[in-house]
């Protein structure tokens, strides 16, 4: 058997299509779209696929273009499998317009084309050339005006002219001439026939349209119905096989007869016409060589002139199917700079110009600017401002019955309420003595505390139960002489029983505990009120200070300081979280957005790869999390002036990889959420327990056992710790409890790095 005939290598045929099936499952039910179908489009010919809309064509371009797998059968294009860049399909070898328009309505036309010029890897002279030219060949307005600004018409023809830049061998137009005028319609086929028929390009054209005026300037047409080919061959042909005078009488015909075809896809009972097949005899002799090593089998195609035409090679079992390559004829002689099939590895240049076309976009919208790089300082301000601050101005029940504070009686003055040398003698009630309940009143802190003076109980109680004031402080008539002689009488005592003071002396506090923090702060306020109070009463008695002391000495702190807030503990955390939260939000949406415009469709068929796609995205959602990191901590560190004791680059680097987490955590829910709002959603899922769990506003040491261990699986619990430890107790990275935070950071990068990739890979 002749080795061409049976690796099936044909240069006359640029795609051919093989018991296609593939079906579409919506949870049991199965809906088939391609059932069996064969297909063959000439090289250099122009193939035109009539069918009504959800036929199967537009399925059947993306089978092409390798961007959908089928269930069963093949499709080859140019002698491969589509879907590697080293066939060129996708890639440079294909131009694809697809339906809807698929690019970025905020780019103007020059920045559209410049962007897939370089993802093509056009020189700047031949896209400025190509450029000019399908600016006046399409009649497309100023290259400057934004797409959002043309009407329908013009941003098709725009799109149009995406597929036709690059000058490829094989062009797949989706219904390009929808709302194009007659005149440019007709325009733009007369120069697809020019492409096809032309000696240095013979470009492969696959045109979907719903004119059957239109398909007759075809050179084969294909009809489809149901996810199956009706018919195939060239108008003339089917006009005189069908006997009718239009294309739109034959598929009026074949859809008749195919009325009865059975559910199961059995094939339809009528005649089917049989493709014109191009003439092979070019005068030139074709030659099949073999050649065989360890790994491979190798078919080469040459003409009597030792020009490669095609090659073919039977793959080890290591290899992938996509290394398949040819290299079509016609297009050997162009400028001596052949198109380069086999070059697969990473390209760098698609990786910046992926970057660029990120980075246009985001100057165009200045809202997203203001919500990338102002709202993360905006954040960090309200935090400051809002969290960690003394309460001010709590209204507070003030009863006290040994004065009448109504009419002005609290006049005290600072001297011992008596005379020292009658310390041991029987005390009676004087007027500086009366004074104590006034005394501990000036001690209060008058910026949080705002006494309300009430002259009975009940009616301060009342004040409190109708959210009023926040508790109440009650005095006795007594509680000057009883608080005396606690204080200094008790130190003469040796009979227990006869000591005792019973309530006398007290202050009575009764606080609304609803908001505990509040309470927590107000009795702190009211002990240390007293405390202060004790030591002026001692003081000015001359007796000594550690009498109004309780035996608890506070040294100077180990780490921290005395006058340490709750803002103090809360700001690592919340530094982190602004970043990782920021940067989660920006490369949750930057994946959605191109696909739900459709331009990552067209990126892919441009050739670009997962990796280069996944790690243009990724730099760039670095290079944006770099900027908030800078202006977070530059703005928090600058304006409220957090205390840093250790390592400012540890901190700057513990920020940065908390954002690249958020970054590619973010870049897996953008590759698996179809929607904004779906993304929104799981983004949201994501904050508030990571927020929670990760002592950021409570200790962990506080939660359950079996809370706690998983709370240290997330990826910023222990980062939030050696956040703490790095900002306020100075340890450098050698401390475990440092190393630990930036160890778990980064296998939380590289895990959703890679998970990130292969989701990309599979949507791809």
């Amino acid at each position: 058997m002749d080795e061409k005939a049976e690796l099936d290598i044909n240069i006359d045929i640029a795609i051919k299509v093989e018991k296609a099936s593939i079906a579409y499952s919506n949870g049991k039910k199965t809906s088939p779209i391609l059932r069996d179908l064969d297909l063959e489009v000439p090289r250099g010919k122009i193939y035109g696929l009539l069918g009504p809309s959800g036929c199967g064509k537009t399925t059947l371009l993306k089978c092409m273009l390798g961007k959908l797998a089928l269930d069963s059968g093949r499709v080859d294009v140019f002698g491969s499998i589509p879907g590697c860049r080293s066939t060129g399909v996708p890639g440079k070898r294909v131009g694809y317009m697809p339906q809807e328009l698929a690019l970025f309505e905020e780019f103007n036309i020059a920045e559209t084309l410049e962007y897939f010029s370089r993802l093509y890897g056009m020189s700047r002279e031949k896209f400025q050339e190509r450029m000019e030219f399908l600016l006046n060949f399409l009649d497309l307005p100023s290259k400057s005006r934004p797409l959002e600004k043309m009407s329908g018409g013009q941003q098709r023809r725009a799109s149009l002219a995406v597929a036709l830049l690059h000058e490829p061998d094989l062009l797949i137009l989706d219904e390009p001439t929808v709302g194009v005028d007659p005149l440019l319609r007709q325009s733009i086929w007369n120069h697809l026939v020019e492409l096809s028929s032309s000696s240095t390009m013979a470009t492969t054209i696959v045109i979907t349209t719903h004119y059957t005026e239109e398909a007759m300037q075809a050179h084969t047409v294909g009809m489809m119905r149901f996810g199956r080919l009706l018919a195939e061959g060239s108008p003339q042909n089917l006009l005189l096989e069908y006997d009718k005078i239009s294309l739109e009488d034959v598929f009026l015909e074949l859809c008749m007869k195919d009325n009865d075809f059975d559910a199961l896809g059995d094939e339809i009972d009528g005649p089917r016409a049989s493709i014109i097949k191009p003439d092979k005899n070019q005068g030139s002799e074709e030659k099949s060589f073999l050649t065989q090593n360890n790994q491979s089998t190798v078919i080469s195609l040459t003409n009597e002139k030792g020009i490669l035409l095609a090659e073919k090679r039977e793959k080890s079992s290591s290899e992938l199917e996509c290394s398949v390559t040819t290299k079509p004829a016609g297009k050997i002689n162009t400028d001596n700079s052949e198109l380069t099939l086999l070059k697969t590895n990473f390209s760098f240049p698609i990786v910046s110009a992926c970057m660029s076309k990120t980075f246009n976009r985001m100057k165009k919208r200045w809202g997203f600017l203001i919500y990338t790089f102002i709202l993360p300082a905006l954040q960090v301000s309200l935090f400051c401002l809002a969290i960690g601050q003394d309460p001010k101005d709590l209204p507070l029940g003030i009863v006290t019955d040994e004065v009448n504070t109504q009419m002005g009686e609290c006049e005290h003055n600072k001297k011992c309420p008596l005379d020292k040398n009658s310390f041991f003698g029987t005390v009676e009630p004087n007027m500086d003595l009366a004074n104590l309940s006034c005394r501990y009143l000036e001690f209060l802190d008058k910026d949080m505390i705002r006494p309300v003076m009430f002259d009975e109980v009940e009616d301060a109680i009342s004040a409190v139960e109708s959210g009023a004031t926040w508790g109440v402080v009650y005095m006795d008539r007594n509680f000057s002489l009883s608080l005396y002689q606690k204080v200094f009488d008790s130190m003469t005592c040796v009979d227990k029983e006869g000591c005792s003071q019973g309530a006398g002396g007290s202050i009575r506090i009764r606080l609304d505990v609803t908001n505990q923090q509040l309470a927590f702060t107000l009795q702190l306020k009211l002990v240390e009120a007293f405390q202060k109070f004790l030591a002026q009463l001692v003081d000015s008695c001359d007796f000594p200070p550690d009498m109004a002391s309780i035996p608890l000495v506070f040294d100077n702190p180990i780490y921290g300081t005395s006058q340490l807030t709750f803002t103090d503990f809360m700001a690592p955390g919340i530094i982190l979280t602004i970043v990782h939260s920021m940067a989660l939000g920006f490369s949750a949406m930057i994946i959605i957005i191109e696909r739900n415009e459709g331009l990552l469709d067209r990126t892919w068929v441009a050739g670009v790869k997962p990796s280069e796609f996944a790690l243009a995205h990724f730099i760039c959602s670095v290079l944006v999390n770099l900027g908030q990191v800078v202006l977070t901590l530059g703005f928090m560190l600058a304006a409220f002036r957090i205390q840093v004791v250790g390592s400012y680059f540890l901190l700057f680097l513990m920020t940065l990889l908390q954002g690249m987490c958020g970054t590619t955590i973010g870049l897996i829910i953008s590759s698996v959420c179809k929607t904004q709002q779906d993304a929104t959603q799981i983004a949201l899922g994501i904050f508030y327990p990571n927020m929670i769990l990760s002592g950021i506003l409570w200790p962990l040491e506080a939660m359950p056992v079996v809370l706690r261990y998983v709370a240290y699986v997330l990826p910023q619990t222990l980062a939030c710790e050696a956040m703490r430890s790095v900002l306020m107790r100075g340890w450098g990275i050698d401390h475990p409890v440092v190393a630990r935070g930036f160890i778990v950071t980064l296998i939380w990068i590289c895990i959703t790095y890679l998970i990130f990739k292969l989701k990309i890979h599979k949507y791809r």
